[in-house]
């Protein structure tokens, strides 16, 4: 009896440690927008530490441990709450297949986008970036445009049929790829993507909208891991920004701190 106890003990100490593991990862992949991952990695590290305490406790009689009665299944439950919740809402992003288009130019201006950059484009409307990102796709890139227009407009414009659109909305439609201006989701949709492809390109169309909905330092934030994520990707990213929806003094913080290079 006395050895399976030990063996379940031993048990609930391992899943402790992973779950703690996978939190504490979890945490840094979401940390710039959110920090619910930080609470579920301290609680799981609390019910850990107690876990291999009592676990020890069987092998070694000190009346020192007699003092923990910490009960471990709210923990338990709290750490399978989160992470369920988490779940349900990663899947609910839309699911994204990198295509190759068959394209020609859509300008006679050639654009040498390097690999692992940001392009911000200063512009009222975003024809010029649309310009460099289909230009991008001509030459073979895998491209993710992620916009506030309506994806049925930007594929009849640019006659792209296969390159997924996601429309930026917090509408809910029966059909196409809608998400919602949450940050961490939008980190998520382009990371799953550049990780599913190793030539793509990326327009973002929208950084009012998600200033809006959410605040500058925290889209800021955004900005510092979504450089991240391109430059270990030697993706592209290309940002249409209207000088009419930002501040000078937050533009200047995105060219400085995001690492943001303008063309």
């Amino acid at each position: 009896m006395d050895v399976v106890i030990i063996t379940i003990k031993c048990m609930e100490a391992v899943f402790f440690l992973i779950a703690l593991f996978y939190s504490i990862k979890n945490y840094r992949l979401t940390k710039a927008v959110s920090n619910i991952w930080l609470y579920i990695s301290l609680t799981t590290g609390v019910a850990f530490a107690v876990s291999l305490i009592r676990t020890i406790k069987e092998f070694w009689f000190y009346p020192l441990f007699d003092i923990l009665t910490i009960e471990l299944i709210p923990l338990v439950i709290a750490f399978l709450l989160a992470a369920a919740v988490t779940v349900r809402r990663e899947r609910r992003l839309p699911k994204i297949i990198p295509m190759t288009e068959e394209l020609e130019r859509s300008s006679g201006i050639e654009y040498k986008l390097k690999r692992g950059h940001i392009y911000l484009k200063k512009e009222e409307s975003p024809e010029g970036s649309f310009d460099m990102f289909v230009d991008a796709i001509s030459k073979g890139s895998h491209g993710l445009c992620i916009t506030r227009r309506t994806p049925e407009r930007i594929r009849e414009k640019y006659k792209l049929k296969k390159t997924p659109i996601v429309w930026l909305t917090e509408m809910h439609t029966p059909t196409g790829l809608v998400i919602s201006p949450q940050l961490e989701r939008v980190l998520h949709l382009v990371g799953d993507f550049i990780d599913k492809s190793d030539n793509s390109v990326i327009v973002l169309d929208g950084i009012g909208y998600l200033i809006h909905h959410n605040n500058f330092r925290r889209v800021l934030q955004f900005f510092h891991r979504l450089r991240d994520k391109i430059a270990i990707s030697n993706s592209r990213l290309i940002i249409p920004l209207s000088p009419l929806t930002i501040e000078e003094r937050e533009l200047k913080l995105l060219e400085r701190e995001a690492d943001i290079t303008e063309i």
